[in-house]
């Protein structure tokens, strides 16, 4: 009995020569999570409204085709087939999230499609009052680009 007591106060301080299993699916908290090798992957960086909008885009009126590029500075140039108007415009996002485009003084609003697609939904007349388009008269730009 003598000799089996210090044998149970030595297995208890060595716990059984057997090292705990680490928890499967669990980060070891030894390690530090802000050192790497480079592979982490990271999430992917979520644009603006402004950069998703950038690009050009296309509707075919009849035998006519009209495009229209919207810049990264705020300018956007028209095309009508191929051919580029003199005239530009500005673009910025508004508080409600459309488009406010105003080429030659004129004032349009236009709605971003979750296809990136943009649909023109009504103009600002002189006075600043807003008026919808009909169903029938939205004008559907398609993005090529």
């Amino acid at each position: 009995m003598k000799t089996l007591i210090p044998i149970l106060i030595g297995l208890l301080v060595v716990g059984c020569g057997k090292k705990e299993q680490p928890n499967v699916g669990e980060p070891d908290p030894t390690a530090n999570a802000n050192k790497g090798n480079g592979t982490e992957a990271k999430p992917p960086k979520e644009l603006t409204l402004e950069e998703k909008v950038v690009g050009t885009y296309e509707v075919s009126l009849g035998e006519d085709t009209m495009r229209m590029v919207f810049l990264e500075n705020g300018i956007v140039e028209r095309y009508e087939n191929g051919k580029k108007e003199e005239e530009e415009g500005n673009w910025k996002i508004t508080a409600q999230g459309e488009i406010h485009l105003n080429p030659e003084g004129k004032n349009f609003l236009f709605r971003i499609n979750e296809d990136g697609s943009i649909t023109i939904v009504a103009r600002i007349d002189a006075d600043g009052k807003r008026e919808e388009a009909p169903e029938g008269k939205q004008m559907h730009l398609k993005r090529i680009k």
